[in-house]
């Protein structure tokens, strides 16, 4: 069977879904309200808030195939068999429903039956206290002698706190051809690193909590999680040497081929050659970097100076040193982005829409490097050579020629040389001292020296909507003071401004100029608004024209500003009511606040119940019917600390002359530069829309405010739930109403008197409500479930008793879409009631012409088919289950064996 990348994915997600598992797409590689992630890096990363109950998931069976990115060991890409930067996880998840036993016989259905690989060659690590797992796998007739028992260290997941628990590899022997030290099964049990010995499938069994001091209990709920590289499964079904040998990437890597002088052989694998594998490793390197910039870019993430950003301009980086490698014609960019694309866009169909903002970032990028590129790599090359190679001339590499740190190490390493990194990293620290690293959203500022120059005064107002200002600095997108931009994005700073800049935890304003120097009164809007090392606005946009002294007609959204004040001092009584009502030693950590939502982060040793929320919920609603004002009050550190006001970073705070302190009555006072109302009443209502751990003790709020914003998220949520009772009302459609009568009439009685909620807080109870009808109908939907395979199993069991012959030596049938595991224990019955017969089964199941033999004589059968059919397949003497290539009917097989 030719197995395609595409064909491995969608076997795996139609076979999940005949197991009841909800399909869920991938989601996007940038994780959503999850800070501890800067990439999704599992399968599982974006399920987290199911497994530990923060959310209830659509359904307790989950089955996905997740885009991943993992840069941590990028300098292993295109040197080993394994490595990739970007990756997919095939996955299966129960969330409190099927366990171990399931767990185990699904993977080994899936890989045998239906990916069709040989069980002989399984080789399979279980946690050694484990013995229901390894009894599991010795019922499916694995060899003992292919199962090792493993310590904590490689068969326990546990992160020290929380959810763990044991779990159990799978991997294939892909034969000797990679094993060329000829080492045998030590590979395996000595868990040394090798190409032979392949791990394409991780079963978590998460079963027990731990304390954080190494006492474990069992977990009420117990969950699975599993995890299946598809490059690794591809490369063992394609008998691959490599994942960059597989169906996808050798498509990349022809292009590559296509605009260079050198070739790619995969066999080269085998040639052990230092010099062919690292000109080979090029083509790799290549392939895969650009595979993950078309997906970063695709999401939004563009190459830049810091975090995602810099991911992103690392990888490209890298993939272009390594074109210049292989004298690579830079005409190929496209073409390769085109591939890509063309390669993945079935899946995941926001590719194409992206193919052109994909070309233009990577050629604007490329042709920025490009510049410098060459003559940094000639000054290194010329370097080695010449034996002058030093921290100082690694450091210029850096700083002249924007040469990534990790690349300048990996150059220096590939050559096979050392330098004194401690001199090197001693140079790196002093050009970053001009200032403090800290948390600001554009901390690399501070960094450049333009800006540290840039000291001319400008002021923010908090109080106006609009003002007249002046252009007194212009800076491009590089930082470079400039004294005109036409057309072009860059940096704008005025005399005075009315657009708060991104600080304390509250994002930018919405905002705009109108530039009255234009002859036609451009109008600009800003897309963020940052501090600048010396404390003025700098105002960013995509497409303007300024000169020095413009002048300007400044304003910021009203609605916007109105709204971000509304959820800063929603979120500063959030906080004051947290340490009132819950704990007094409650201290923020971390917040955001926007026109959308405010969030709080506070560390606290327990979860709070749903009581304990809506009391500190319902004391804010009385704060705002108070309508208690606020108070700006501008003082020293001394005289904040005289009125009690929290200062979240009194190391910073005690440096600064004057602050400012926000005070609403004697219920809240803080240090904060942020945009507030004048009065509570402003807020208008409250509703805390999520609560769920950060981990390690540490917590998250999510609030939001006025009417208009709580009306339309009750009219969201609103729609899930008609959604959700739509989909309930079609499951009770499909059960049996003949057996389950009572049960359907009173489940049908619940949902009818269903009614949605009018009022916000009503929402709490309607979602319980709903979701615990969701629960019970599940359960029925499960028990139908199994009263219909009785039936079918009886329904089969008849069939096969009526074509048992006493005067005929086989037993032959064909069924159409009947569950093998069904089939399969149907047919033992059969046989253990009539023990003299041969039975020979086909069953038509997700277009494979599957077969089963029982019987006292199966390997003579088997040879038989084998001779007269193409088959695949594997079993004993008494049970053999396999498929045939060939369109094989019951009135062949009865000619075949003259049935008598």
């Amino acid at each position: 069977m030719n197995w395609t990348t595409d064909k491995v994915r969608q076997t795996w997600l139609d076979y999940f879904a005949k197991k009841d598992h909800l399909v869920l797409a991938s989601k996007s590689l940038i994780p959503i309200n999850d800070p501890s992630l800067l990439w999704i890096n599992s399968g599982v990363a974006t399920l987290k808030d199911y497994f530990s109950a923060r959310k209830t998931p659509p359904s307790k069976r989950l089955v996905n195939a997740q885009i991943c990115l993992r840069v941590n060991d990028i300098e292993n890409v295109g040197f080993t068999s394994r490595h990739q930067t970007l990756f997919e996880m095939l996955g299966n998840f129960s969330i409190g429903d099927y366990f171990k036993t399931e767990a185990i016989d699904f993977a080994f259905d899936l890989l045998v039956n239906y990916y069709q690989l040989d069980p002989k060659r399984f080789y399979i690590t279980v946690y050694e206290d484990d013995e229901t797992t390894y009894k599991r796998w010795i019922k499916h007739k694995i060899d003992k002698n292919h199962i090792i028992k493993c310590d904590k260290s490689r068969n326990f997941w546990d992160l020290g706190l929380g959810p763990c628990g044991p779990c159990t590899e799978i991997y294939y022997d892909r034969g000797e051809k990679f094993d060329p030290k000829k080492i045998g099964e030590k590979l395996f049990f000595e868990d040394i690193e090798n190409d032979r010995y392949v791990e394409i499938w991780n079963i978590v069994f998460s079963q027990f909590n731990n304390d954080g001091n190494g006492n474990y209990t069992e977990l009420a709920q117990k969950n699975i999680d599993t995890g299946a590289g598809i490059e690794r499964l591809v490369s063992v079904l394609q008998n691959s040497p490599t994942n960059f040998d597989t169906d996808i990437f050798l498509k990349l890597i022809k292009i590559i081929e296509a605009f260079c002088p050198f070739k790619y052989d995969p066999n080269s694998y085998f040639t052990f050659d230092p010099q062919k594998v690292k000109e080979q490793s090029y083509f790799r390197i290549i392939a895969d970097h650009f595979k993950a910039i078309t997906f970063t870019i695709s999401e939004g993430v563009l190459p830049g100076p810091n975090e995602r950003n810099y991911v992103v301009r690392r990888l490209l980086r890298r993939a272009l040193i390594a074109c210049k490698k292989l004298q690579l014609n830079l005409a190929f960019i496209e073409k390769i982005i085109d591939e890509i694309i063309a390669s993945y866009e079935n899946y995941y169909q926001h590719l194409k829409a992206k193919n052109e903002t994909v070309k233009q970032v990577v050629l604007k990028e490329i042709n920025a490097f490009n510049k410098t590129i060459d003559l940094g790599l000639v000054l290194f090359e010329k370097s080695v050579k010449n034996n002058t190679l030093t921290p100082q001339l690694a450091f210029q590499l850096n700083e002249t020629y924007g040469f990534p740190v990790e690349i300048i190490r990996e150059l220096v390493n590939q050559k096979g040389l050392t330098i004194d990194w401690t001199v090197f990293d001693q140079l790196m620290a002093k050009h970053r001292s001009i200032s403090k690293q800290n948390n600001q959203t554009i901390n690399f500022e501070k960094q450049n020296i333009n800006l540290v120059n840039f000291k001319t005064k400008s002021t923010f107002f908090y109080h106006k909507n609009k003002i007249n200002a002046k252009v007194i600095g212009l800076f491009d997108e590089n930082y470079l003071p400039v004294k005109e931009l036409n057309n072009q994005s860059g940096y704008v700073v005025f005399d005075q401004t009315v657009l708060y800049a991104t600080s304390g935890g509250q994002r930018y304003d919405e905002g705009s100029c109108i530039n009255h120097s234009n002859n036609n009164d451009q109008k600009i809007s800003f897309q963020g608004v940052f501090k600048g090392p010396n404390k003025q606005h700098f105002h960013y946009f995509l497409v303007g024209s300024f000169k020095l002294n413009d002048q300007v007609t400044l304003s910021h959204d009203e609605t916007w500003r109105k709204l971000a004040a509304n959820n800063h001092s929603l979120e500063h009584l959030l906080h004051a009511a947290l340490q009132k009502e819950i704990d007094p030693l409650i201290k923020q950590s971390g917040a955001f606040k926007s026109a959308q939502k405010a969030t709080i982060d506070f560390n606290l040793n327990r979860h709070l119940t749903r009581n304990e929320l809506e009391k500190v919920e319902n004391k804010i609603r009385s704060l705002i019917k108070q309508k208690i004002s606020s108070e700006e009050i501008f003082t020293d550190f001394e005289g904040s600390q005289k009125l009690n006001a929290i200062a979240y970073f009194e190391e910073e705070y005690s440096q600064h002359e004057i602050l400012r302190v926000i005070r609403f009555g004697d219920y809240s006072v803080e240090l904060c530069g942020g945009t507030h109302v004048a009065n509570t009443a402003s807020i208008e209502d409250c509703f805390i829309t999520d609560f769920y751990s950060l981990g390690a003790g540490r917590w998250r709020i999510e609030i939001i405010s006025s009417n208009e914003t709580i009306n339309n998220y009750l009219k969201a949520e609103n729609q899930k739930l008609i959604q959700l009772k739509s989909e309930l009302e079609k499951v009770l459609s499909l059960i049996d109403s003949s057996i389950f009568k009572v049960e359907l009439k009173e489940l049908q009685q619940r949902l009818d008197k269903f009614i949605l909620p009018e009022k916000i807080t009503q929402l709490r109870d309607a979602s319980d409500t709903l979701l615990a009808l969701k629960n019970d109908i599940n359960q029925l939907k499960t028990k139908n479930y199994k009263v219909s395979q009785q039936a079918l199993a009886l329904s089969i069991k008849k069939q096969l008793l009526s074509l048992v012959d006493e005067n005929k030596s086989y037993v032959i049938a064909t069924f159409n879409d009947v569950e093998p595991k069904l089939l399969l224990q149907t047919l033992h019955d059969v046989f253990n009631q009539n023990q003299t017969k041969n039975f020979l089964i086909i069953n038509q199941f997700n277009e494979s012409n599957s077969f089963i033999v029982i019987g006292n004589k199966t390997t003579t059968i088997i040879e038989k088919l084998r001779n007269s059919f193409n088959l695949k397949g594997g079993g004993n003497d008494k049970l053999f289950r396999g498929s045939f290539q060939d369109n094989v009917t019951p009135q062949k097989l009865n000619e075949l064996f003259q049935n008598k």
